[in-house]
């Protein structure tokens, strides 16, 4: 893929790290979707200032819109990265080295000589708040080393697997401010804690024209028309989505319709955790 070969890292990619890039994005590639879609939706009637923007074709030979392309692009650009100086910075970084320390309990017991977990895989007394403590404190030091050099991103290595909903607005962010993308990313606060009822501030953003994207609680789950359970999901597609509206099931429930990954289903307004809106800005 020639695309690679224009971003830093990437310039002399060989096949085999040509397949362990699409690996990765496949695995983890539907949470940078939405960042397309909301690109593309912006730029609708715009194709030659998109094209100038992001340097690739709006539409592909098909005729469709280049969303895949364009959401592989943003992951090229800003996988693994953190960036400190966009909207939480620090709690990316936290969220990667707690994640890695969960993942890899020796790591933390080498480093700390302390074991996170017991026989049956539950966090000894009191260890899962110093685990998460620890992380604030290291990511705390990695922002001071990387302010003291003036730089302001810092990549992990592929051990670091971490995808949160705090990772979407922090990449995006960076993302759009590279690109000149003039956008304003700001978390909805939601006015009800019903698991059933479409939220008021949702309600509002939607007919005001704004992009809404949401992190789900998995405890939950996702929905056909008919609001039944779709399989499969969760091992499929990472954890966040655009809401696309409001509407019945056809069992007179209430859900938000989403997209995910390009297909549309539906979730129950409170399985919808953190709510970023996202406007742009002429």
């Amino acid at each position: 893929m020639n695309i690679m070969k224009r971003y830093p890292g990437y310039a002399n990619c060989t096949e085999k790290d040509i397949t362990k890039a699409t690996d990765r994005f496949r695995r983890l590639g539907s949470s940078y979707v939405p960042m397309a879609n909301s690109l593309f939706e912006y730029y609708q009637g715009h194709q030659k200032e998109f094209e100038e923007k992001f340097n690739i074709p709006m539409v592909n030979a098909k005729g469709d819109l280049n969303v895949d392309l364009l959401a592989f692009m943003i992951f090229l650009e800003t996988d693994k990265k953190v960036y400190f100086d966009e909207p939480e910075g620090l709690d990316c970084c936290t969220d990667y080295i707690l994640d890695y320390y969960n993942k890899n309990p020796d790591v933390y017991k080498i480093n700390h000589n302390k074991a996170l977990y017991d026989e049956k895989g539950n966090y000894i007394s009191g260890m899962g708040d110093e685990v998460l403590q620890r992380s604030k404190d290291e990511a705390q030091i990695y922002k001071d080393i990387m302010a003291k050099s003036n730089m302001q991103e810092m990549t992990f290595p592929d051990e670091f697997d971490s995808m949160s909903d705090r990772t979407f607005g922090n990449r995006f962010s960076h993302f759009c401010k590279e690109h000149g993308v003039n956008m304003t990313l700001k978390t909805l606060e939601k006015t009800t804690k019903s698991t059933f009822s479409p939220d008021n501030a949702v309600k509002s953003a939607l007919e005001r024209g704004e992009q809404l994207v949401c992190s789900y609680n998995k405890s939950l789950y996702i929905m056909d028309d008919r609001g039944e359970k779709v399989n499969g999901f969760y091992e499929e597609r990472s954890n966040m989505m655009t809401i696309m509206g409001i509407t019945k099931l056809k069992n007179g429930d209430d859900a938000y319709v989403v997209s995910c990954a390009g297909k549309k289903y539906y979730i129950y307004p409170g399985s919808a955790e953190k709510i970023y809106s996202i406007k742009y800005n002429a």
